[in-house]
Formats: structure tokens, C-alpha cells, sequence
């Protein structure tokens, strides 16, 4: 399955404890886009599209295309931090992909038809 994910996201000024609080409670996730030579750019994503994307297994070995500001960008999720007990992500690290650059991945292997293989116990 070949899924494409793509992220609205907006560049932010504030940082810090306080001001991530305050977006948290406006339906925001706040995130940190870095990588490719750039500054580090802390950055802004919606809640409920951020839910509806985390939903699929592919989210996160997928090459993501990031729209900053209007700006595409292709980046992978390197690091979530979830709250201990609600089901809310509290800050996202986004690596940014150059095309001449190597990058290790964590990929998920599924084995099917594993109950009948002989071979495997």
C-alpha cells in the first residue's frame, strides 16, 4: 500500500513550556522541523489532522511532504512525545530529507501465514 501523507503546518515564533500549554489547549501540536542544512523551525500542526494521519501504521516509515508556509518539503518523523495517560501527542521532531542524503528508517516487517509455516515456532 502506497500511502501519500501530506501536513499543513505553520512556523512559530513562541517557544517554551508555556507557550506550547497554550497551544496544546487551542487544538495545536507543536513540532520542530530540522535537517538539510536549515535552521531548526519550530512549527505548529492541527490536532484533529494530525490524529487522522498518526491513524495509519505508514505515518511513520513514510517520507512525509511538510507545506510550510506554503513551502513543500519532504521530512520523516524522527521523535513523538505522548502525554503518560491521554491519548495526545505533545510535541512532534520532523528530520528534513535531501535527495543526496542518507537517511536510517525504522521499518515494520509483518510475516503472513505464519500459523501454517512448518518451519516457523
Amino acid at each position: 500500500m502506497n500511502a501519500d501523507f501530506e501536513l499543513e503546518v505553520r512556523s512559530r515564533d513562541l517557544k517554551g513550556k508555556g507557550s506550547s500549554r497554550r497551544l496544546r489547549r487551542s487544538g495545536k501540536t507543536p513540532a520542530v522541523l530540522y535537517g538539510g542544512g536549515v535552521q531548526p523551525t519550530p512549527i505548529t500542526l492541527d490536532n484533529h489532522a494530525l490524529a487522522k494521519q498518526m491513524e495509519q501504521e505508514a505515518f511513520f516509515t513514510s517520507i512525509l511532504n511538510i507545506v510550510l508556509d506554503g513551502n513543500p518539503q519532504a521530512a520523516v518523523v524522527k521523535e513523538v512525545q505522548r502525554h503518560p495517560f491521554k491519548p495526545q501527542v505533545l510535541h512532534l521532531d520532523f528530520q528534513r530529507i535531501l535527495e543526496d542524503e542518507k537517511i536510517n528508517l525504522n521499518v515494520p516487517i509483518h510475516f503472513l501465514g505464519e500459523e501454517t509455516a512448518k518451519g516457523v515456532t
